[in-house]
């Protein structure tokens, strides 16, 4: 079985299709761990020898230019690039491998082509933490039929407390990022896709914050990992001072509003401010 898109391992995992075999769904849990334990972190920015790998498996020239442009466009390396490139084809595509190479070799169709991809790649990214998120929410539920096969997964990727740190940490790196322009991720980066990127953004902290209420759910947070969030809270002051705010569109409002609900429920969640309600009904 080929590689899955994060969408259909979300598909397969969830069970929310038809229910496959827990030995397909142990082996593609398997297969994916490290992108599902990395979360949008899996993807790595270009450098200066990651497109080697490609030029030493001699792929033809226009298909080799395609994926700089797309690698630079996404800011992804350019191995990975390829591997996104080959998912797209699989299980997105819609033409023929003739129209394809005609398509490669003809810079008018080039900036569509590359566009999708790049809706595909955000995505394959939202579709990442919703798996984490299906496992995070039914790994102790035994009604579902594959609890044993996520509390298992869960203590692979989750050794010595290690996951809550990728959280912390993806968390930290989204609201930091500023909003792609053409200087930086070239020339076929529009307008739209500026707003676009700035509304997935948004969608991914309020998907890490939710998998962080569903960790600490379960799991008591250690004193740093409550100073690490608190202080990423306070600098975007609950999700109102994103580095990119003037770019934010009324439309999308709303997710900065989530984000700020979310901190503040995360706060009261790790603080277990019950002792304080207990105290208070014994003094009644």
């Amino acid at each position: 079985m080929p590689n899955l898109s994060a969408k259909d391992l979300w598909v397969l995992i969830s069970g929310s299709s038809v229910l496959k075999s827990k030995e397909l769904v142990g082996t593609q849990l398997e297969n994916n761990a490290s992108k599902i334990q990395n979360g949008v972190n899996y993807f790595k920015e270009p450098s200066k020898t990651s497109v080697e790998g490609l030029k030493k498996d001699s792929f033809e020239e226009p298909l080799l230019e395609f994926i700089k442009k797309l690698s630079q466009l996404l800011n992804v390396e350019e191995e990975q690039c390829y591997q996104l490139f080959c998912s797209y084809l699989l299980y997105e595509y819609k033409g023929t491998q003739g129209t394809l190479k005609t398509l490669l070799g003809n810079e008018r169709h080039i900036q569509p082509m590359l566009h999708e991809i790049w809706n595909f790649y955000y995505s394959e990214r939202l579709y990442i933490l919703l798996c984490l998120k299906h496992i995070l929410g039914h790994w102790q539920d035994t009604s579902h039929p594959y609890q044993e096969l996520y509390e298992g997964f869960l203590e692979t990727i989750n050794k010595e407390g290690g996951l809550v740190h990728k959280l912390i940490n993806q968390l930290e790196t989204l609201t930091t990022l500023e909003g792609p322009i053409r200087d930086t991720h070239g020339q076929y980066m529009t307008e739209n896709l500026t707003y676009s990127w700035v509304t997935f953004n948004l969608k991914e902290q309020c998907e890490l914050l939710q998998l962080l209420l569903l960790y600490y759910r379960e799991m008591e947070p250690a004193v740093e990992e409550v100073q690490q969030l608190l202080t990423i809270f306070q600098k975007h002051s609950f999700g109102l001072k994103q580095p990119y705010r003037q770019l934010v569109h009324e439309t999308s409002q709303y997710l900065v509003d989530l984000i700020g609900y979310l901190e503040a429920l995360l706060v009261v969640e790790m603080l277990e401010l019950e002792w304080l309600f207990k105290s208070q009904e014994c003094e009644t």
